[in-house]
């Protein structure tokens, strides 16, 4: 919307407006009404926000507080990211673990590797290295506590990810955490 660039819809934020509450960000895509379509970059949601873009998608007046907005969207895309994390977890599709994951990487069930960025450089270096020898994407977006609260520990350093149907939303919201948060 702001930046009028082509995408799918999987691939855009949906926002609703309602008058009493204003702009809504619909983080599951599925709220009653007409929807507003951006990117989930900084530059368009700010477009969205300053240059009119939520006002002529809803062809009404809409001020949004962009700073706010974008922190919704950080939020909002972490909390669905880590739902789907709990979703693989529940469908034994996430190997949780040094001893599961280097399991899983040996005998090929992983598509995605998360290394804690917080875990310690050896760890770091022998799970990446291992996983870029067999061409597995590495990513190292979340905290070591933020990985272990999908199962209730206190620290967990590295998590696998098995080819599931819910990996693609998993790789896409760690790519909009991770440029959001980059700027």
């Amino acid at each position: 919307m702001s930046c009028r660039e082509p995408a799918q819809k999987e691939d855009l934020e949906r926002f609703i407006y309602h008058e009493e509450g204003g702009l809504i960000y619909d983080l599951r895509q599925k709220a009653p009404g007409r929807g507003a379509y951006v990117h989930a970059r900084r530059e368009c949601l700010l477009g969205a926000a300053q240059k009119g873009g939520f006002s002529r998608g809803f062809k009404t007046k809409v001020q949004v507080d962009a700073d706010t907005l974008i922190d919704d969207v950080c939020i909002g895309v972490y909390r669905r990211l880590q739902e789907g994390l709990r979703v693989a977890l529940k469908s034994q599709k996430l190997f949780l673990g040094g001893t599961a994951v280097a399991e899983a990487v040996k005998s090929d069930q992983v598509a995605l590797l998360l290394v804690a960025r917080d875990a310690s450089e050896s760890t770091r270096h022998k799970f990446s290295s291992n996983a870029e020898r067999k061409g597995i994407p590495v990513r190292q977006t979340l905290s070591g506590e933020e990985l272990g609260a999908l199962s209730g520990r206190a620290f967990v350093a590295v998590v696998a990810v098995a080819p599931s149907r819910c990996l693609a939303r998993i790789r896409r919201d760690i790519d909009i955490k991770e440029h959001l948060e980059s700027l």
